[in-house]
């Protein structure tokens, strides 16, 4: 059985990825939508139901699939930094010299490359790329399949 982890927010992309990863226990998801199509995670209840569930887990991981920069960080702050966990999918190149901050997301045929770094929680799509040198800052998402040149800041 793998560490424990929540997702924020659906994003079908992600609990694919984190499911089909044996060093993850996917606990559920926190989402104010209880409707919402989970792919059979079970629904952790809203931001509100952190302070219960944290006390009952206090080894549960998080990591945040929402994408607004703006609301992202207010989730980094809400659910601590401490307890992001950063998920990179088999397969994809992250550079050995590359830095990546806590509670990055590196989706399914990712590429950072050397020397980039990458803020916190930093949500890099499906087949997204980013050369050499590149800077990404603090809740940046970045689209699927975009590409970003080497000595590039965001």
């Amino acid at each position: 059985m793998g560490r424990p982890i929540a997702i924020v927010g659906v994003d079908k992309d992600l609990l694919d990825l984190i499911q089909a990863m044996p060093e993850w226990d996917l606990v559920g998801v926190f989402d104010m939508h209880p409707a919402a199509d989970a792919l059979g995670a079970p629904h952790l209840g809203g931001d509100d139901a952190w302070p219960d569930v944290q006390s009952q887990r206090p080894d549960l991981g998080i990591v945040l699939s929402i994408d607004p920069t703006g609301l992202k960080s207010k989730l980094v702050a809400h659910y601590g930094r401490d307890r992001l966990q950063t998920v990179i999918a088999p397969g994809t190149h992250v550079a050995r010299s590359a830095t990546l901050g806590a509670g990055c997301i590196v989706q399914r045929a990712a590429h950072v490359g050397p020397d980039s770094v990458l803020g916190v929680s930093v949500k890099m799509n499906v087949g997204a790329t980013i050369h050499h040198d590149g800077r990404i800052g603090d809740c940046v998402t970045l689209a699927p399949g975009c590409r970003i040149l080497g000595n590039v800041t965001l």
